[in-house]
């Protein structure tokens, strides 16, 4: 009975790489002939000289060859491991910077070498998650935006925003915080914020927004924040409401900014203020935010005023964007 585990080579591979190992031999055989066996005729020992010699040659030329093709596969093979994910996983932290400087360096280097190092700390310090422990995704914001005094310019928007916090692992301790910093004016009317919503995973946590007053330089300002810890879970749903009210002469601008990294974002403004208007601009994206119905006759693009944008995208740490308001 057969059993033809192994398929079978060509029986002429063995012979093509058994050939440097066996011309070496014979051409030596053949020189050595021509020279010390005495055969009748110069010429005859003079052609096996010089056919062994021939033989000899081709036999070290197959074994450089040869040589040089293990060289290449060696070293396409080291290749392989030193880019691979195991032996990268064993690497320590340093030993993964410096590996990785090495191959920036050598895409740019040839253009601004003097900007290496300073390529590399922004890189790493602003770009790379590694001191984060946590991320946002799917970012949703709708604002609608009203008078709430007219004759004195003071503005009313209602910010509903949702989105999912994604942690390194569920034993990570995160801090959520949430900060709103303006001014006080006592020649205007000052900003006011309430929270009337924020749910995390099911829990209320609309009573956590604190207001702080300090003094920057000569000038007055209050702080809006909170700090929630949260911990044991894959991913935290969120919904939060806020009504904010405030001078459009002293807060025309809302500035919306990250303190982690953000995967995918929406904006949409409605605007239900007569004669008020909304620019949107980006600020530090690495491409523009797109028009959310770009062929279609939505409510934004009939009335010229609202705005609806997404972010198919990653948001880095303290990008986003700015609305400002202002009057026809």
């Amino acid at each position: 009975m057969k059993f033809d585990f192994i398929t079978k080579q060509p029986w002429y591979g063995s012979l093509i790489r058994a050939l440097p190992w066996v011309l070496g031999p014979i051409g030596l055989i053949v020189i050595s002939i021509g020279f010390f066996i005495d055969i009748e005729g110069a010429k005859f020992s003079k052609f096996l000289i010089a056919t062994g010699s021939a033989i000899l040659s081709g036999g070290i030329f197959a074994v450089v060859l040869k040589s040089l093709q293990f060289t290449g596969i060696f070293k396409e093979e080291l290749s392989k491991i030193v880019t691979g994910n195991e032996y990268l996983k064993n690497l320590n932290d340093e030993a993964k910077t410096l590996l990785w400087k090495k191959v920036t360096t050598s895409i740019h280097d040839d253009t601004f070498p003097e900007l290496s190092e300073n390529i590399h700390e922004g890189i790493i310090n602003n770009y790379f998650p590694t001191e984060k422990k946590h991320y946002y995704e799917d970012y949703r914001r709708v604002c609608k935006i009203k008078w709430h005094d007219k004759k004195n310019k003071v503005l009313e928007s209602e910010e509903t925003t949702f989105y999912k916090i994604k942690p390194k692992s569920p034993d990570e301790e995160i801090r959520h915080t949430y900060t709103y910093e303006t001014k006080l004016d006592n020649k205007l009317f000052e900003t006011v914020i309430n929270m009337e919503k924020l749910i995390i995973n099911g829990k209320d946590y609309s009573d956590k927004l604190k207001n702080n007053s300090f003094k920057n330089n000569d000038t007055i300002c209050i702080d809006y924040s909170y700090e929630i810890k949260l911990k044991g879970e894959q991913k935290y749903s969120l919904e939060r409401k806020i009504i904010k009210q405030f001078s459009l002469a002293s807060d025309p601008c809302s500035r919306y900014y990250s303190d982690t990294f953000i995967l995918d974002s929406y904006i949409k403004v409605i605007i239900e203020a007569e004669g008020l208007k909304a620019i949107f601009i980006e600020s530090g994206s690495s491409k523009l935010f797109e028009d959310f119905h770009k062929n279609e006759a939505t409510d934004c693009a009939k009335n010229g005023r609202d705005i609806e944008k997404d972010y198919k995208n990653i948001l880095f740490p303290r990008q986003g964007y700015v609305l400002h308001y202002h009057c026809d």
